[in-house]
């Protein structure tokens, strides 16, 4: 199944994986807690993915902004 990340205005990553949609804020955090808080937003809708996908995924997500 794939998903979707997107940074908000509001410094919060929209995790979508159809058309469930989870929220994971980032102020604060450190980057692993922010892998964390995304790797178990899509765990908890039954996505497998692997950490250096995930990784390249924010990475490219954060960079851009």
């Amino acid at each position: 199944m794939q998903y979707n990340l997107r940074l908000l205005n509001n410094n919060t990553i929209a995790v979508r994986v159809g058309r469930h949609r989870e929220y994971v804020g980032i102020d604060g955090k450190t980057k692993g807690q922010i892998f964390d808080a995304v790797r178990w937003a899509l765990i908890s809708k039954n996505v497998v993915v692997s950490e250096a996908r995930l990784t390249e995924d924010l990475y490219e997500l954060l960079r851009r902004h």
